[in-house]
């Protein structure tokens, strides 16, 4: 299963640490869009 993750925060802070965390598990797509594979 394909997982599409997109976000709008607008403090830096914290968009910086949810974005280490997304890019930990998925393919950075764009600004804040991420994807991954999800396996059961």
């Amino acid at each position: 299963m394909n997982v599409i993750v997109s976000y709008d925060i607008s403090e830096d802070k914290r968009r910086t640490k949810i974005h280490k965390v997304l890019k930990s598990y998925g393919q950075w797509v764009q600004y804040s869009v991420f994807e991954w594979l999800k396996f059961h």
